[in-house]
């Protein structure tokens, strides 16, 4: 996995995703080909070796749900996890117990055990100041009230850390990505890359939408989607993806084929981090502009909240398997007000936003 990361910045990390969130519809990169896949390892001609390439675009389903029936399956728990949360956000009488919220995050399938040993910790003291939380009304204030609660339709903690979004978003990373790149540095089988893209949050149709069709995107392939300008002749990251996925299935049918498998995997790991990072830099100038506005101010505090997720989620992640180190993780969540150690203070977005949204802006 490492070798994937000696042509990738050390710093910039949020400059260099912007220009890709950005400018994704013209992005080129030289080791791709047009439809966003991987050429050879040895260099080539430009396309992928014959014995290698996919004899179709289209990724098989056959074996899909077979052999991803675990991955599946923890998707769905987690589901019925996130529901419980959303829940009590819909209504001040719908309060889970932190008892009734462990217990789903326990499983089984057992969300909790695929999840890194950081942010278990990290979900853990979400899950105790949501249970507090729900039942009661919330609204920012300096200094903070003794509780979080409910501020309009989200629930907060009393420092204004959005709680399900935390525990949500920042799974992403901490468990769905870690899980896939864990995969994707062992032997790679045709049924080792459909559990990567279950993991990843598509299936063989890859709709692009995550509404309104038989099989939805979920989970991070939402969010490569957003970030995509659906160009196939300038692939951007849910394109390249897909296009990476289905080279590597192809390739993993093969043994000879091997380097081609993982190097199209290591591809499909690179763009999925830098979909999530643009999707971070999105959330954090649509917060900047929302807190402007009063009546836009908790929309606001709601989109910090999953920039925070989405960021935190990759801390103490192996760093082999990924861009953005732990320095630049803690950069960021101290610019957006919630550091990983000291005091948290999202509520200043709407407190103090002359102050917060520059921060952001950076």
């Amino acid at each position: 996995m490492n070798s994937r990361r000696f042509s990738l910045f050390s710093s910039a990390w949020a400059l260099a995703l912007a220009l890709g969130a950005l400018a994704c519809s013209s992005s080129t990169t030289s080791d791709a080909g047009a439809d966003g896949s991987v050429l050879p390892p040895d260099g080539g001609d430009g396309g992928t070796q014959p014995a290698c390439a996919p004899a179709s675009p289209d990724y098989p389903s056959a074996d899909f749900a077979t052999n991803a029936a675990d991955e599946l399956a923890l998707i769905n728990q987690f589901k019925a996890f996130n529901q419980k949360m959303r829940d009590a956000a819909a209504s001040l009488s719908v309060t889970p117990t932190v008892e009734e919220l462990r217990a789903l995050y326990a499983g089984p399938p057992s969300i909790k055990d695929a999840t890194s040993s950081y942010y278990q910790g990290v979900v853990d003291e979400a899950l105790v100041a949501f249970a507090a939380a729900a039942g009661k009304a919330y609204t920012p204030a300096e200094p903070p009230p003794a509780n979080g609660g409910l501020y309009d339709k989200w629930i907060f903690d009393p420092r204004g850390v959005d709680l399900r979004q935390l525990i949500e978003k920042g799974s992403f990373a901490s468990l769905y990505y870690r899980r896939a790149a864990e995969l994707a540095g062992g032997t790679v089988t045709p049924a080792v890359v459909d559990r990567i893209l279950a993991l990843y949050g598509s299936n063989p149709t890859f709709s692009g939408k995550d509404k309104e069709v038989p099989s939805p995107d979920v989970l991070g392939a939402v969010y490569a989607s957003r970030r995509d300008a659906k160009d196939a002749a300038n692939p951007g990251f849910y394109l390249r993806i897909k296009a990476n996925l289905v080279a590597a299935r192809a390739a993993a049918e093969k043994t000879e084929c091997s380097g081609e498998a993982k190097a199209a995997l290591d591809a499909v790991l690179t763009d999925w981090e830098k979909a999530l990072g643009g999707t971070v830099i999105f959330y954090m100038k649509d917060a900047a502009t929302k807190a402007a506005a009063p009546a836009t101010a908790a929309a606001a505090l709601q989109g910090l909240g999953e920039a925070i997720g989405f960021v935190q989620g990759f801390r103490q992640l192996p760093a082999d398997i990924r861009i953005i180190t732990d320095a630049q993780v803690d950069e960021l969540l101290a610019l957006m007000e919630a550091p990983p150690s000291g005091t948290k203070a999202p509520y200043k977005l709407v407190t103090d936003a002359a102050t917060v949204i520059p921060k952001l802006e950076q």
